[in-house]
């Protein structure tokens, strides 16, 4: 006998299977093709931002770590200031290469809406996502024994991967965002309290639920 938990997973397949067949309604081959190289591209640059993000992340956890090693408040201090700094000239760099951050998604707005205009703003910013060249050959290449249910299935899952990681590159983007905050509030105090600060501001990014589930997946793999 099937559990609840059966059906649901059933009826989430086939609604799955729905917006796939819709899709191959909406977009002809030509379409899906060309929608399927921007979104394996749109993909692979989240992911580059959030592994840079996640980098940074596991190196500060590393650096406190080594910095209790030494029993000089001082030397810990300049230390701690030199972690965090890091850490935030990285997600500058993340800012910057992503022209200032992707944009977020609006109340309401579809997941695939969303996507496409995510690979829009990205285009903008100077990152060509269409290389009409590219895509010509891969169409002789790859997508030749492909049929146009197969594309346009393999794009709802793509859609639906990169929702994922855009979630996860928003709420770490949002613990640095905080961290810098904290970061240059602190500097109006002197060295004693602010030793505190600092210490206190690497334990909350370690304490922050995502940055534990970083370090689990380190862990795993």
């Amino acid at each position: 006998m099937a559990s609840k938990k059966d059906g649901f997973m059933g009826k989430l397949f086939k609604m799955a299977e729905s917006i796939t067949e819709d899709n191959e309604v909406d977009h002809p081959r030509e379409q899906a093709i060309i929608n399927n190289a921007k979104l394996w591209e749109g993909r692979n640059m989240v992911d580059d931002l959030y592994r840079a993000l996640k980098g940074a992340t596991l190196k500060l956890r590393e650096s406190y770590k080594n910095s209790k090693e030494s029993y000089n408040l001082f030397l810990r201090y300049l230390q701690m200031k030199r972690m965090i700094k890091e850490m935030l000239s990285i997600d500058e760099t993340v800012a910057n290469h992503s022209k200032g951050g992707l944009p977020e998604q609006k109340e309401g707005e579809a997941t695939l809406d969303y996507t496409f205009r995510l690979i829009s703003a990205m285009e903008r910013g100077g990152h060509s996502l269409t290389d009409a060249t590219r895509i010509e050959k891969e169409k002789e290449e790859r997508y030749k024994d492909l049929s146009n249910r197969e594309i346009n299935k393999e794009n709802y899952q793509l859609q639906c991967e990169l929702h994922k990681l855009i979630k996860k590159y928003f709420l770490l983007r949002s613990v640095v965002t905080e961290l810098d905050e904290d970061y240059e509030d602190s500097k109006d105090y002197p060295i004693v309290p602010r030793y505190s600060m600092l210490k206190s501001m690497i334990k909350d990014v370690m304490r922050n639920p995502e940055c534990i589930a970083i370090v689990q997946e380190e862990t795993m793999t």
